[in-house]
């Protein structure tokens, strides 16, 4: 992927937040690709996954990452300051906004939470930008 890839800049901002809470560099020994590997669930390992269970802190913190990465890129695109708002039960069902003042950016409605992740780093960075999409066009264009 080359920097000018759309894909490259939404992993490189993925990685950047999540390095970012890195204070002590213990994970600077560890590669991108290893950093996020949380994210990265095969079908078979998300079929093993105990829906009854509530979702893990780590997973927790691994999406919120996630959505402030597309809150991140958002705010570069409207120039504006962008929050995350994340309500989540234990059961693994809530909502995530995205908000710039007093304008809702993106509603999602997330479930199974435990199941969250993706199968690569190509669909990780592909919903990404399709989030970042929603977020910053107009509603109605």
């Amino acid at each position: 992927m080359s920097n000018n890839d759309p894909q490259a800049i939404f992993w490189q901002a993925l990685v950047a937040k999540v390095r970012a809470h890195d204070s002590y560099n213990t994970w600077k020994k560890f590669d991108d690709a290893t950093l996020l590997r949380p994210l990265l669930r095969s079908r078979e390992e998300k079929k093993k996954v105990d829906l009854h269970a509530p979702p893990g802190e780590q997973l927790l913190w691994f999406l919120r990452r996630y959505y402030e990465t597309v809150a991140y890129l958002a705010e570069k695109t409207i120039g504006e300051p962008v929050m995350v708002c994340m309500d989540i039960s234990h059961e693994g069902f809530g909502t995530v906004l995205l908000y710039a003042g007093n304008r809702v950016l993106l509603n999602k409605s997330v479930r199974n939470v435990q199941k969250f992740g993706f199968a690569d780093q190509e669909s990780l960075c592909l919903e990404g930008l399709q989030l970042l999409h929603k977020a910053t066009t107009p509603e109605g264009s």
